[in-house]
């Protein structure tokens, strides 16, 4: 969902870039051309190309499922596959397969891994494609800065979408509340 919505306000922003080039284009300046063109190439920019951050967390929990998966894994051992969905987060229930196979050939069979590093590898290059492009195209005093406060924001953003695809970790209850720490119970 968050993707969509992205994809949709990028597409926004440079709808609204591009009505503004074309009227500096055509000779009819719009009021605020000077701000908006670079602040709209910037966000649009940005948008698409902190994807890669979402995705750099995907692959890392690929690479997770592959290694929890291997280690001690002779081939066939269901629990260690068990293990490693359960200590991943949703990227292992689209890896997840009911068969023996070892968590190595699960994750280089499965489609869901080439997708990642596909889009991994598109939204990286978008990035430097743009970054480049409007280094060509702005000032860099103003673009530069502008450029990577908006990474910033929206890989933040994405994180934090990223962070909410799993349940928050649940405290031990007792009857007296939560389990209080070790270290804070006053005792040595």
């Amino acid at each position: 969902m968050y993707e969509f919505f992205v994809f949709i306000a990028a597409a926004a922003v440079q709808a609204v870039w591009q009505m503004h080039k074309s009227a500096v284009f055509h000779g009819r300046p719009m009021r605020g051309h000077n701000t908006v063109l670079p602040v709209c190439y910037a966000l649009s920019s940005a948008m698409v190309g902190t994807q890669s951050v979402v995705q750099a967390k995907c692959l890392s929990e690929i690479v997770s499922i592959l290694f929890d998966g291997m280690g001690g894994n002779t081939g066939g051992d269901a629990d260690v596959l068990v293990d490693a969905a359960a200590n991943s987060s949703a990227v292992a229930a689209l890896l997840a397969e009911p068969d023996t196979r070892g968590a190595g050939e699960i994750v280089f069979t499965s489609w869901f891994t080439y997708f990642v590093i596909g889009y991994f590898l598109v939204s990286v290059g978008f990035w430097l494609y743009r970054l480049q492009s409007a280094l060509s195209k702005y000032d860099p005093l103003f673009i530069i800065p502008l450029l990577q406060a908006s990474y910033i924001v929206f890989a933040t953003i994405g994180g934090a979408a990223w962070s909410m695809v799993d349940p928050p970790p649940t405290l031990p209850l007792t009857t007296q509340g939560p389990t209080p720490h070790p270290a804070s119970s006053g005792r040595a």
